[in-house]
């Protein structure tokens, strides 16, 4: 049976109280865009084709037939859409939507749950792919609507809601597409509003070791989105493309990660082509590693999975008790280290993934890449290369504001 939505089914798990004031909340958020973030003509919202999309007009939407499964893709209902130009005079009433399906093509708990959310918040318009992004597109066409609509996430408020009951919520979240904007919105001046529906993201949970990114943001850190997006924030993409090699993710075209990382473009659309699906997703890890830390412990075991060109041999020397290191060599040559040991239980195995000092330089002369041109721009791309793989620490760049909710439907 669904229950009548009212702003009294919201309930707001941090901060504690309702912090909306609905329309203070949202003027502050673009108080704070318009006076932090430099809009020259070049940037400006009314001067960017990219600007105007479609979105779901908030009040006229029924969350009850969502669920249901009336609106959404059946001709029965149509959705209210409205095609919004964004400004920075109107931004202050649309939100943008970062989420999962979580029932059929038809329905959605999680679109349900960010429409009554919206409405509580007075907001007017909500941006969502499947609404905004021409479905009928295909391959290139595509993926250059879903980039331009991508931009969303660093400017107007997002909403996010990845909840599915019959899912491991982690694995939703180190989805390629979903760990990319999550990512994003790190540069959001304003909120990151997470709300949930059967106690995933918004599951408290007494304590866990995570780096703090800022001491007022401490409190987050017993939820379990605000775990997750700690350390995506902290790390790099690593973490969800070891994922997608192990297949414990799947990714329905694992090309795309040429898109999700901008500057490696070339190098890893060369690795497609070229290479075997562990191969160049090994190779797309190993990139990760050059510039960004060496992996954390909670990666998979990557030594026992088939490579055509990659090699794994054990390295000599003496190691502490339980350690075993990797040699990962690409064609006969050196390019990265492998590290597996035992915790304190023998049961408990960590990893670490580390690169060698010319890891890229080997990586580029298997692919072929050699021509004096692409490498000196590629040189010329370092900063860019390392801003794609390390996000920025609070004092350059400061974190929104992040708020978790629950919804009764």
């Amino acid at each position: 049976m669904f229950t009548p939505l009212t702003p009294r089914n919201v309930k707001w798990l941090y901060p504690a109280s309702d912090p909306n004031n609905s329309a203070e909340s949202l003027q502050h958020t673009t108080a704070t865009i318009t006076s932090e973030v430099p809009t020259p003509p070049e940037n400006d919202f009314a001067n960017q084709p990219s600007s105007e999309f479609m979105a779901l007009v908030v009040d006229e939407i029924d969350e009850e037939s969502i669920v249901h499964g009336e609106q959404l893709g059946r001709a029965t209902k149509p959705v209210p859409v409205q095609l919004v130009k964004i400004t920075t005079e109107n931004m202050s009433h649309m939100a943008i939507l970062s989420w999962r399906w979580d029932g059929d093509i038809h329905s959605s708990r999680n679109i349900a749950s960010a429409v009554h959310l919206a409405k509580t918040m007075s907001i007017k318009y909500l941006f969502i792919d499947q609404i905004s992004i021409d479905q009928s597109l295909d391959g290139d066409a595509l993926i250059e609507k879903v980039l331009a609509f991508s931009t969303l996430y660093k400017t107007i408020t997002v909403i996010a809601a990845y909840e599915k009951v019959d899912e491991a919520f982690k694995k939703t979240l180190y989805r390629p597409w979903i760990f990319s904007e999550m990512r994003l919105y790190r540069y959001n001046p304003g909120q990151i509003i997470y709300v949930g529906h059967c106690n995933q993201g918004s599951k408290h949970t007494p304590w866990c070791y995570l780096p703090i990114l800022d001491p007022l943001l401490r409190p987050h850190l017993c939820y379990e989105f605000f775990k997750h997006l700690s350390r995506n924030w902290t790390g790099s993409y690593l973490d969800t493309i070891v994922h997608v090699l192990y297949q414990e993710i799947d990714m329905a075209s694992i090309c795309d990660f040429k898109f999700i990382m901008p500057p490696y473009a070339r190098v890893l659309s060369t690795a497609y082509e070229t290479m075997s699906r562990n191969d160049y997703l090994l190779t797309a890890a190993i990139l990760c590693v050059v510039h960004a830390r060496p992996s954390g412990p909670l990666l998979p075991s990557l030594e026992d999975m088939d490579y055509r060109r990659y090699r794994f041999s054990k390295a000599r020397g003496r190691f502490s008790k339980g350690k075993v290191r990797y040699n990962i060599r690409l064609d006969g040559v050196t390019v990265a280290n492998w590290e597996d040991w035992c915790g304190l239980h023998k049961s408990a195995h960590f990893y670490m993934l580390s690169v060698v000092q010319d890891t890229e330089q080997v990586i580029l002369k298997a692919l072929g890449l050699t021509d004096p041109e692409f490498l000196r721009e590629y040189a010329l791309q370092e900063e860019a290369r390392r801003s794609c793989l390390i996000l920025p620490k609070e004092e350059t760049v400061p974190l929104p504001t992040v708020k978790i909710a629950s919804v009764v439907l």
